[in-house]
């Protein structure tokens, strides 16, 4: 091996040692085996706490059934303020008998 093919062969092996370095550091940031497995049981537990949510909102009214129910809250509420208008009118028993 001559000079040249030494220097080549030295530069070679700092950029594998530069490229290992690299690797492990990267592998430190990595999670590890029982961060991932906590990932996944919160993720397992949105997922379930989604299904949920899913299940009720298919048994929730829609917006138009909601604007339905109320205006027909609003035709009862009339009824009743033209009920008390009448019963107002109505005589009771205290001018019945006077």
């Amino acid at each position: 091996m001559d000079v040249h093919e030494a220097r080549q062969l030295r530069q070679e092996l700092e950029a594998i040692e530069t490229a290992m370095q690299r690797i492990k550091a990267l592998a430190a940031e990595l999670p590890t085996v029982d961060e991932l497995e906590d990932v996944s049981h919160e993720l397992a537990c949105v997922f379930n706490t989604m299904e949920e949510v899913l299940r009720v909102a298919g048994d929730l009214p829609t917006a138009d059934e909601l604007v339905d129910v109320g205006q027909e809250l609003g035709r009862i509420h009339g009824t009743i303020e033209a009920v008390i208008v009448k019963a107002q009118e109505l005589p009771t028993p205290h001018h019945v008998s006077g």
